[in-house]
């Protein structure tokens, strides 16, 4: 079986406060992209022990804490099946870019297992499962766009259906990535700025300007500890989208436009200068998937 892992974006993110086990609250606007992963999954025939997780990006780790082995085990633990998997993950989501990437596979994973096996899983039961793999991947599991809360359990979806969706969605990341884990650490060095979540998701629907509403707390910290997304930003500025920020933990640079031909431009600049840059040009998801 083949499911595609689709990426995300955050339009807008607040870091809210700490919490007492270590995780931070969040407060953000995800949509999901065109742009995905492709995950081939089949069972083991034979195979009583251990699941195999290769990629054709080398850089992707395939140990036992690769989200799509954990995704398996605690599948495993909770449904009480004995299969194993071979799992092939064909990567165009890049790596440690704020994209959600890793979320993406392990949910599309968890939506295959169900399927091969023909299990009786409620989306509540698949969604509780997906909590405990990662704070990303319960929002992964439908592909619509949603304003996510907590430590990502919270999950209101909405629908839009307006200018926006037709808009082009330029991708730009330095070959530099940066950790999650290194960018929270470096906020709570930072001035703490919160922006208006709600207010920014109104106007999206809307098809109205929200570019005084949107934000992402850690673009702070990651243009400290990677300052060449400083520069990055600012000549995407330049170029003259409509929209530029970064989203999630970065490193990844989003540029929004209706003029194709702008965003045509900017990805060849970017998508050529393979030394500096990966590049990718899409668009926001349209499928209504209805089904896991």
């Amino acid at each position: 079986m083949i499911k595609k892992a689709y990426a995300k974006l955050n339009l807008a993110l607040n870091i809210v406060d700490l919490r007492p086990d270590g995780y931070h609250n969040i407060e953000t606007i995800m949509l999901p992209l065109e742009l995905h992963d492709s995950i081939e999954i089949n069972v083991a025939p034979n195979r009583s022990v251990d699941d195999f997780v290769v990629c054709d990006n080398y850089n992707v780790g395939i140990s036992k804490y690769n989200l799509c082995h954990k995704a398996i085990n605690i599948a495993r633990q909770q449904w009480k099946f004995r299969q194993h998997f071979d799992i092939f993950i064909h990567k165009n989501i890049f790596l440690q870019s704020g994209l959600g990437g890793g979320s993406a596979d392990a949910a599309a994973v968890l939506k295959a297992i169900v399927k091969i096996l023909n299990l009786k899983v409620t989306n509540d039961e698949l969604i509780a499962v997906a909590r405990q793999v990662g704070s990303d991947v319960p929002f992964m599991l439908f592909n619509k766009p949603a304003v996510i809360s907590g430590v990502g359990d919270h999950i209101e979806y909405f629908d839009f259906n307006n200018k926006y969706n037709n808009y082009y969605v330029l991708l730009v990341k330095p070959l530099a990535g940066l950790s999650t884990t290194a960018v929270y650490s470096e906020y709570e060095k930072c001035e703490k700025i919160f922006f208006q979540i709600n207010a920014c998701k109104e106007a999206f629907v809307k098809g109205e300007n929200f570019k005084g509403l949107m934000g992402n707390s850690l673009e702070a910290p990651a243009f400290a500890l990677l300052p060449e997304l400083v520069d990055l930003k600012k000549s995407l500025e330049e170029y003259g989208f409509e929209y530029v920020f970064m989203t999630g933990g970065g490193s990844c640079m989003v540029a929004l436009t209706d003029n194709k031909r702008l965003a045509n431009k900017a990805l060849k600049r970017y998508y050529t200068d393979k030394e500096h840059y990966e590049a990718e040009l899409t668009a926001f998801y349209k499928k209504k998937d209805k089904k896991c």
